[in-house]
């Protein structure tokens, strides 16, 4: 059953995939992931000047001086949290888009379960199966390119919007 079921997933996700839908979900996700990249470069920008500066008064100070020594400490401290910080605020966001793409995905495939239960019933077709789980069928009793058309029809775009907790 678990091999019938991830060829019955991969047609499905073929079917969203070559959706309008899908392929619309699909450019806001890496629209999504493009802005979550730039946010990350910049973190990561503004953390290596944050370094090198670090590293420059860390190289002036003098090693025998206590208070240039908790100073420097208390800053590297405190550079080692926002480090910390800017990598979870990263994590989160991408989660997030994360979140929000299986949650348009389970919309997509709503209206392709929609869809399908419509044809074979108006086919009066008992059960649906993934191609590649059958090995002799009558050419018209695929009904993938159906659903992929009315989903088209139907679906034009979902909706999309990063979930954060």
């Amino acid at each position: 059953y678990k091999e019938l079921y991830e060829k019955i997933k991969k047609a499905l996700e073929k079917v969203i995939s070559n959706s309008s839908a899908g392929k619309d979900l699909d450019v806001k996700v890496k629209a999504k992931k493009s802005e979550l990249k730039t946010l990350a470069e910049g973190y990561q920008k503004a953390l290596h000047t944050k370094e090198q500066g670090l590293i420059a008064v860390g190289k002036k100070m003098n090693p025998k001086d206590q208070a240039d020594i908790k100073s420097w400490e208390e800053k590297k401290k405190s550079f080692d949290a926002e480090i910390l910080a800017k990598r979870q605020d990263v994590e989160k966001k991408n989660a997030a888009i994360v979140k929000g793409e299986i949650t348009a995905i389970k919309e997509i495939q709503a209206n392709v379960a929609k869809i399908t239960a419509d044809i074979a019933l108006q086919k009066k077709i008992q059960i649906v199966l993934d191609r590649k789980a059958v090995l002799i069928a009558i050419q018209g009793l695929d009904i993938t390119d159906e659903v992929l058309k009315d989903l088209n029809a139907k679906v034009k775009t979902v909706a999309f919007k990063p979930i954060e907790q």
